[in-house]
């Protein structure tokens, strides 16, 4: 009888620790655009920026979306991404704050679309080079605290 209970014991223990390893080195999830180009779109909370961080090098483009001098994450931003032919190759609405996507070689024309204005960023990626980082940034239409600005009375 108390091999029984050592058996068990034994399985509970084996399938708590597999679990939470499991949790504990969960890959952050690859999506498919209908394109079929891979992407990743997240970086809310800390854990979620550091398993993207984790991945990023897979993706020879990364876009980070924010508004302000102070760069408030975004994670509103309709995005398109159109090749050299001016081709849809990717869009995401409701894009950020981080987005990795996955395109090959070639030269992109990346628009963004927030609070009504539009950027355009034009990226040329090489195979075999490093990841190249683009960062959209929104003039935020709120006054800014300098301190400066502060006046003494």
């Amino acid at each position: 009888m108390k091999n029984q209970y050592r058996i068990a014991f034994a399985l509970i223990l084996t399938c708590l620790l597999t679990a939470v390893f499991s949790v504990a080195y969960a890959q952050p999830t690859v999506l498919k655009s209908a394109s079929g180009i891979n992407f990743m779109n997240g970086g809310i909370g800390r854990e979620e920026v550091e398993e993207m961080r984790l991945v990023a090098k897979k993706f020879p483009l990364q876009i980070l979306l924010s508004e302000g001098k102070t760069g408030t994450a975004l994670t509103d931003v309709d995005l398109v991404i159109t090749d050299n032919n001016k081709q849809t190759v990717f869009t995401l609405p409701k894009a950020g704050p981080m987005l990795y996507v996955d395109l090959p070689a070639g030269k992109y024309k990346v628009t963004g679309k927030y609070n009504e204005v539009k950027q355009s960023h034009v990226i040329n990626l090489v195979a075999g080079e490093k990841s190249q980082r683009l960062i959209l940034n929104w003039k935020s239409d709120e006054v800014e605290y300098q301190p400066e600005d502060v006046v003494p009375q």
